[in-house]
């Protein structure tokens, strides 16, 4: 009886070569990636000029707010390294979407966390990054690099991540609508730090290192703003490294300090507003209540 060709085992042969910059086994994980990978385009209606910005040699490509320009990261020359030592570094390039030219801004630039990479302002004209432990503000227009943290009497390196990289930075929770102001967590408090590294930086929410309580997040509640409005309230997650309490907190415009607006043995979390309406809504549970959605005013 001859052999259903279906039930022939198929040979498998994987082939590599020992100078390949990615490991193959790397290779294998990101092969649907590879073949469904797209580079990005725009076409100038005006001059009906087609302009495709990046290619193989340079595959991350990240489009700024108001679209004028884009960073772009190449990361070739690097990539077997990263995958020996796990540390990560990429050549960084300023793209201009109008004309499609590119400038080298960085090379063999240093990635250790999400908050190294380049954080854009609202108008898409500058952008913040982390190198060495500090914060710097990169102007496109001017071409200059503004060091905006040397002179803060805290650190913003995250010193609780324990992943094998050097000076990971802490969280970038974003920038003002005005771009003038940086909102950075240093583990505990929430700092507003001016981008022109001039006027002093405010410690916005004082009791964080003090009390050990870490201010872990911001909530937007406004889910179609562009920044953070410095004339209005800021509402934030508290939780408390010893206590484990949690809660939400709201700084006011223009004052520093914080004013409670629940402290509880719970997962406080998830604050969000209705849209025409002075009414919010959080959910709150413990390790024996399931969770419950709360609503109503916060005083």
């Amino acid at each position: 009886m001859a052999a259903n060709k279906d039930d022939i085992t198929k040979p498998d042969m994987v082939i590599w070569h020992g100078s390949d910059k990615r490991l193959q086994s790397r290779q294998q994980v990101m092969s649907a990636q590879d073949k469904n990978y797209t580079s990005l385009a725009g076409y100038d209606v005006n001059a009906k000029k087609f302009m495709q910005y990046n290619d193989s040699s340079i595959r991350a490509i990240n489009v700024l707010p108001k679209q004028l320009y884009a960073w772009a990261a190449d990361a070739r020359a690097y990539e077997l390294d990263q995958n020996l030592d796990g540390q990560n570094y990429a050549d960084i390039y300023i793209v201009d979407l109008k004309t499609g030219s590119r400038e080298k801004l960085f090379e063999k630039f240093y990635i250790p966390g999400y908050y190294s990479m380049p954080q854009p302002s609202p108008d898409g004209l500058k952008f913040s990054y982390g190198k060495n432990g500090q914060f710097y503000v990169y102007d496109i227009s001017s071409k200059t690099h503004t060091n905006i943290t040397a002179n803060v009497p805290t650190s913003f390196v995250n010193t609780e991540d324990d992943h094998n990289v050097v000076k990971p930075m802490t969280q970038v929770f974003a920038w003002s609508a005005d771009n003038k102001y940086l909102f950075v967590q240093d583990l505990w408090d929430v700092w507003q730090l001016p981008v022109n590294g001039k006027g002093g930086a405010v410690n916005l929410t004082g009791n964080g290192a003090k009390e050990k309580i870490r201010y872990q997040e911001r909530y937007q509640l406004d889910p179609e703003e562009k920044g953070i409005d410095t004339r209005k309230p800021i509402y934030l997650r508290q939780y408390g490294e010893w206590t484990k309490k949690s809660g939400l907190v709201r700084v006011q415009a223009g004052k520093t300090g914080v004013t409670v607006l629940n402290w509880e043995d719970a997962d406080i979390s998830g604050l969000s507003k209705a849209k025409n309406a002075d009414v919010y809504m959080f959910a709150k549970g413990t390790f024996t209540t399931p969770t419950e959605f709360l609503w109503g005013m916060l005083h």
